[in-house]
């Protein structure tokens, strides 16, 4: 066998192994580059783990939002909420209703609550309140300054004076209260004040104020420090088990940790290298522990 054929092969080889390995090195894996920090629009809201966007394995499932007119969007209990602040040190987020978007008709039409198996916790002085449409047995002052009067035509099914609209935060479930003959119920989440806010002829604010004001949602999911501080981006498999994206693959728990996640590959052409050049070294009657001489 000619020697010198087999060392141009070897060397042809090596060239072809290691510009893949370069290649594989400078560019970064898709996941990685995917799940980077995005914004939206002219938002400066950061969107990032658990939060997605686009690709949801680089969030938790449940925190996919949509981008629309520079708004962040969080659709979930049956509504599109508006994210108007982010704060992921403390794992929390603030929240508008999106039904003061309608001009038209800016009242609650459907529930909007958070049930047991949401991702979700509601944040301090969250409660209910509570919308009761068309009611004909309503008495002036029954709730005091609790009480918020709901004036909106379309909240309104006939022309009859003597139906009335009004609003009030969700009574405790042992609180005895008057049945209300009322046409229908929709209960949202705002946040309260410990104490209602009274104008000065008595009546209480309108409940416009308390939607304008928005609420805290906060979330208690695996935290992703490890992961972020050694450069990488956390994000789910398709397993839904919690993963970090790094610049070359994907790895549990940090970037610096030796364990490849599924979906991360081993390093092939320098494996086939040493497959394909080590026998060659028999042939060429090179000691097998000098091959690598050759490099």
């Amino acid at each position: 066998m000619d020697i010198n054929f087999n060392v141009q092969l070897i060397l042809l080889h090596i060239i072809i192994l290691f510009t893949t390995v370069i290649e594989q090195v400078v560019s970064a894996d898709f996941r990685f580059e995917a799940c980077k920090p995005k914004t939206c629009g002219d938002s400066s809201i950061v969107i990032m783990y658990p939060f997605w966007i686009k690709d949801d394995y680089c969030g938790h499932p449940g925190f996919g939002v949509t981008c629309k007119n520079n708004d962040l969007i969080l659709h979930t209990s049956g509504y599109g909420y508006i994210i108007r602040q982010i704060d992921y040190e403390n794992k929390s987020f603030r929240v508008e209703n999106p039904v003061l978007q309608d001009k038209e008709c800016p009242v609650p039409l459907q529930n909007s609550t958070f049930s047991d198996q949401s991702p979700f916790k509601s944040g301090f002085n969250v409660q209910e309140l509570s919308f009761h449409y068309n009611c004909s047995n309503y008495q002036p002052g029954r709730f005091g300054p609790f009480t918020y009067p709901v004036t909106s035509s379309c909240a309104r099914s006939s022309s009859d004076d003597k139906l009335v609209s009004f609003a009030i935060p969700t009574p405790p479930k042992d609180f005895v209260m008057d049945p209300l003959i009322c046409e229908s119920l929709v209960r949202v989440p705002v946040e309260m004040d410990a104490e209602p806010s009274v104008e000065p002829d008595g009546q209480s604010m309108d409940y416009m104020l308390l939607l304008k004001k928005g609420f805290t949602l906060g979330w208690d999911k695996i935290s992703c420090v490890g992961c972020e501080e050694s450069g990488g981006f956390c994000g789910f498999d398709k397993s839904s088990v919690l993963v970090c994206f790094c610049k070359d693959q994907p790895h549990y728990d940090s970037c610096n940790v030796a364990s490849i996640a599924p979906g991360g590959v081993v390093d092939t052409p320098t494996v086939q290298g040493i497959v394909f050049i080590y026998p060659l070294s028999f042939n060429l009657n090179i000691e097998p522990g000098n091959f690598c001489l050759l490099f």
